[in-house]
């Protein structure tokens, strides 16, 4: 017979956690804004959210007894403590799916061909459009994005500093325009006097 285990009402003062601060914090998230900042727009501070989120792991790697199998006062803590194994899914989908969306612009950037729309219009003193010029191009692509991506993806092969062995460190490439032509020494048979040079030598 499989033993199942009760968890103890918290004790102390309240969370603060709720079905809504796990909501403002996931949206928060799922923006781009830092854990810092989603804790301040949930208002909490930074530390405990880093608590909560510590409790909401432990909660999913331990078993549990369903909520349903408790019995009385214990159902109301237990279905709170869920709170946290919620918060902590939900902050680790909402942070992946920020960093989806940001390669996915990185992504962009360094392949180019973006349509950029610009709109010009003239008006008068009286506030009416006089003229209105309306513009489309593609963005050109952007190297350094999918040099920032390379460096992060793969740091031992284009981080940016010298590891040692073949597969690390970077290439420097210069690129000298106007330079003058490289004389090819095998081109003149060695030996040959400076008087030669200029058209010297011997008479007979």
């Amino acid at each position: 017979m499989q033993k199942t285990r009760s968890k103890r009402p918290a004790r102390g003062r309240p969370s603060k956690l709720t079905a809504e601060v796990i909501e403002i914090l996931a949206a928060s998230l799922e923006r781009g804004d830092s854990l810092e900042g989603a804790s301040a727009a949930a208002g909490i501070s930074r530390s405990t959210l880093s608590n909560w989120l510590q409790r909401g792991a432990r909660d999913l790697e331990e078993e549990s007894c369903p909520i349903d199998s408790a019995n009385g006062a214990d159902k109301g803590a237990m279905a709170h403590e869920a709170l946290y194994a919620e918060l902590f899914g939900r902050v680790r989908l909402a942070l992946a799916r920020a960093e989806a969306e940001n390669l996915r612009v990185i992504e962009e950037a360094g392949r180019g061909g973006a349509r950029i729309t610009e709109t010009v219009r003239v008006v008068d003193k009286d506030g009416a459009v006089v003229k209105e010029t309306t513009t489309t191009k593609q963005a050109p692509a952007q190297w350094k994005a999918a040099a920032w991506r390379l460096e992060r993806l793969y740091p031992g092969r284009y981080g940016g500093k010298d590891r040692g062995g073949s597969g690390g460190g970077s290439l420097t490439v210069e690129i000298v325009e106007d330079a003058p032509p490289v004389r090819d020494a095998e081109a003149e048979p060695m030996g040959k006097s400076s008087a030669q040079d200029k058209g010297g030598g011997h008479d007979g």
